[in-house]
């Protein structure tokens, strides 16, 4: 029986495009896309075998869809303090 580790890696090579259009459909786009696939490719190499995955497709779905929102939520909230830095130089610029 193969590892886990090893299943869900034939299975994100197998799911590869359609988990990057998901992964795109999240984001809105091709930004960081291609980061969260290689990120689900480094969770799915280090998952134990501890526990028999029951549902491999939906495992790496589910992991996929959290590294996408994860990735989604820290691009906005580095977007958002970038955007306040540069508003802070501008008005020390005009003192």
């Amino acid at each position: 029986m193969p590892s886990n580790a090893a299943t869900l890696t034939e299975l994100l090579i197998r799911e590869r495009p359609a988990l990057l259009r998901r992964v795109q459909r999240i984001l809105g786009g091709d930004s960081g896309a291609e980061d969260v696939i290689q990120a689900v490719w480094f969770k799915a190499r280090g998952v134990d075998n501890q526990q028999c995955i029951d549902n491999p497709r939906a495992y790496l779905y589910r992991l996929a869809i959290n590294l996408a929102t994860d990735h989604g939520r820290e691009s906005t909230r580095r977007n958002r303090l970038l955007a306040e830095h540069y508003l802070w130089q501008e008005e020390d610029e005009v003192s």
